[in-house]
């Protein structure tokens, strides 16, 4: 398994090979009450990724977004291919092939007529027409070859290692821990002794052409329709995780692995930021001399940049990198003004209460006397609603599933002794579904409220990291007026 690789794993149902677990979750020791870094950082790291197969070396990993995510998104990316779906365009394929040796036609013509039924088919919801590639007209050589959908797009999946030596970059050459940097809670170290000019990291890039749309309001009501902007809360944390520059609107939003832990210090820093290699990258430099509209026009991303060693990097030691002159003068002002937040010391982290000694599923009766922190409420896996045979499953395979399912409000009627153990009746807060009696105690967590974690507090820091002006392109300057 591995600690994550950002988000840089795309999805292919019909062939995932790697499941995302949980995160883990902290924030150094770092508290509300006393600390000026809180809210500046996430607190979720360390996501377990796991292989579900042997994965063959140089195959591309894949996760499992869900059949939900493509299903609402058919419209704009066409109809993917689900689970099965391979499998049945295999089998239309044979069928075709078994018709092709039937009749007496000529073999050249029968590949034409293929190659324009599949292309022009009126069919074009379905996921086993979407399961052929429309623009390869070699595919049906390719099929016979194979035999298999699925093993030709397995093949297609899967580079050469001297494929990958010419055109990739390691992405194990760092890793994340504390960070030595004060308040700023993980960080990058190297896995191994580095040399100046390295390519350390690959920043692939999601372009966000107008920064506005990360800012955040507060409203006079919860409901969605009829509410008034009635004040500004700091922007959404991803504003610290993006690139900018102070006479531009665009964020250049970094997703590569690990590398979001790198952080800044002007003294110690030892790497820069370069734009990628195209050979290397998902990178395509003509955009740095088109207008930002060009890059609103396309949601897909088309940037990156490259992480490189400035000077010699011995192993262990903290990756970091200046993020700019104006990023620095804002943290100590931030320092310098900070405060804590009224109320700031009764909060109580999720991890806090859960380590302490107290109950922490109390019933409604027990709640009547001693509640919960006014910050955290009690939850319920969707696992043990959805899935009807949950009963006659062990604690192991419940605790894998329940990965994969949400959790929801909800409150405890009763619990009993049963051999040993509690087992609990938890009632959904929604009145539309019903109370489930003889739940294990790892059926319920404890979560804060929504807007009440260290990201929401109106006193976090907030600031872009700033490209540097010899980096930044003169065409995507759209706003000199800083």
């Amino acid at each position: 398994c591995s600690s994550g690789f950002g988000s840089t794993a795309n999805s292919f149902i019909p062939i995932y090979n790697v499941e995302e677990g949980l995160p883990k979750r902290g924030i150094e020791g770092l508290h509300r009450s006393k600390d000026p870094g809180v809210g500046a950082f996430t607190q979720y790291y360390d996501r377990e990724i796991t292989s579900t197969r042997y994965i063959e070396a140089g195959e591309e990993l894949y996760v499992n977004y869900g059949d939900h995510w493509f299903k609402h998104r058919t419209e704009s990316l066409g109809a993917i291919p689900l689970g099965g779906d391979l499998e049945r365009a295999t089998q239309l394929f044979l069928a075709f092939r078994s018709l092709r040796k039937s009749v007496q036609v000529d073999a050249e013509k029968m590949d034409e007529f293929w190659d324009i039924f599949v292309r022009n088919n009126l069919f074009k919801d379905s996921r086993v027409f979407g399961s052929f590639r429309h623009d390869n007209h070699q595919e049906i050589k390719q099929l016979e070859d194979y035999k298999s959908m699925t093993k030709l797009r397995l093949a297609q999946a899967t580079k050469t290692k001297e494929w990958l030596y010419e055109h990739g970059t390691c992405g194990d050459h760092i890793y994340a821990g504390s960070s030595t940097i004060e308040q700023a809670g993980r960080g990058a170290f190297a896995s191994w002794d580095l040399e100046e000019g390295l390519i350390v990291a690959q920043l692939p890039l999601i372009h966000v052409t107008n920064r506005t749309l990360l800012n955040m309001y507060k409203f006079d009501k919860h409901e969605e329709s009829g509410a008034t902007i009635v004040g500004t809360r700091p922007p959404q944390l991803l504003l610290n995780y993006c690139f900018g520059h102070a006479e531009s609107t665009l964020l250049l939003c970094n997703y590569g692995p690990n590398v979001n832990y790198v952080n800044h210090n002007q003294t110690r820093a030892n790497v820069k930021i370069q734009w990628a290699d195209p050979e290397r990258g998902n990178f395509m430099p003509h955009l740095l001399n088109e207008p930002l509209q060009t890059l609103e026009a396309d949601s897909f991303a088309k940037l990156a940049f490259e992480l490189v060693a400035t000077r010699p990097i011995a192993k262990d030691e903290e990756i970091l990198l200046d993020y700019g002159d104006s990023w620095e003068k804002a943290w100590q002002d931030h320092v310098a003004s900070w405060k804590p937040l009224k109320g700031s010391d009764s909060y109580v982290t999720p991890q806090d209460f859960l380590e302490s000694e107290e109950e922490r599923l109390r019933t409604d009766d027990e709640l009547l006397t001693n509640p919960y922190p006014k910050n955290l409420r009690l939850q319920c896996s969707d696992f043990f609603w959805e899935e009807d045979d949950w009963v006659e499953m062990d604690a192991e395979k419940h605790e894998r599933k329940m990965e994969n399912y949400d959790y929801f409000d909800c409150h405890i009627s009763e619990k009993y002794p049963d051999e040993g153990v509690f087992l609990y009746t938890g009632v959904p807060d929604d009145e539309e579904y019903d109370a489930i009696e003889g739940l294990p105690d790892y059926a319920f967590t404890i979560q804060e409220k929504p807007y009440t974690s260290d990201m929401f507090l109106e006193n976090a820091f907030r600031h872009d990291i700033r490209i540097p002006d010899d980096v930044f392109p003169e065409a995507w300057k759209n706003n000199k007026a800083g």
